[in-house]
């Protein structure tokens, strides 16, 4: 890639210069590589975590709607109890 402001310097430093920003630009594309990996990563772990919040909210909404039915069998037991000990 070649440098525009390179001519402003004397010949001798133009290739070293150039060498430099050859080297900044390379770090700087790793750096982004690693930054989307982490990004990457980072989603992918958030996905999974939605995914286990999902389950654990399934599993507590099965719980409630069991736990519910439960209360009114009990309820309505207790009800028919009291009407025959009533009658």
């Amino acid at each position: 890639m070649p440098i525009l402001w390179l001519e402003q310097y004397p010949k001798g430093l133009g290739p070293i210069i150039s060498e430099v920003a050859d080297l900044l630009i390379q770090d700087v594309r790793q750096t982004n590589g690693r930054i989307d990996d982490l990004c990457t990563e980072t989603n992918e772990s958030i996905d999974d975590l939605a995914k286990q919040l999902d389950s654990r909210y399934a599993r507590l909404m099965a719980m409630l709607i069991a736990c519910t039915s439960i209360l009114i069998t009990t309820m309505g037991a207790a009800v028919a109890v009291l009407k025959f000990s009533f009658s």
